[in-house]
């Protein structure tokens, strides 16, 4: 099976739409079985002070994103926004999601995260 790995942290991820069914069509014109697709996005969930956010932002405009791309890129805000994300960017077709939590507070970050799973999967 094929893995098809993108990094949102990279490309804003409004642009991920159209992008699992286009591989698939690709790979069934070519007789081959379509790809599972992989995400990694930045994700800072909770009450986070726009500093934190700011930061981020410029960090990833360092890698030649605009600043609407990367402040549009990240995953932030509450629990119940990221499942809806999540679940949007499942209907388009994304396997599995790979977060990589930019705050410094790593646990409450893991909490907030399963949190949103428990959103996703009652």
């Amino acid at each position: 099976m094929t893995t098809v790995t993108i990094r949102p942290y990279l490309v804003n991820c409004q642009k991920l739409i159209g992008v699992p069914s286009r591989a698939a069509g690709l790979a069934a014109e070519y007789g081959r079985p379509a790809p599972r697709v992989t995400i990694g996005l930045s994700v800072g969930l909770g009450n986070l002070p726009a500093s934190v956010i700011d930061a981020q932002a410029r960090s990833l405009m360092e890698y030649r994103m605009t600043e609407e791309e990367a402040r549009g890129g990240p995953f932030s805000g509450p629990p119940a926004a990221a499942a809806e994300r999540l679940a949007a960017l499942a209907e388009v077709g994304v396997h599995r999601v790979i977060t990589m939590p930019f705050p410094a507070d790593r646990l409450r970050q893991s909490e907030l995260l399963a949190e949103t799973n428990r959103l996703l999967n009652p």
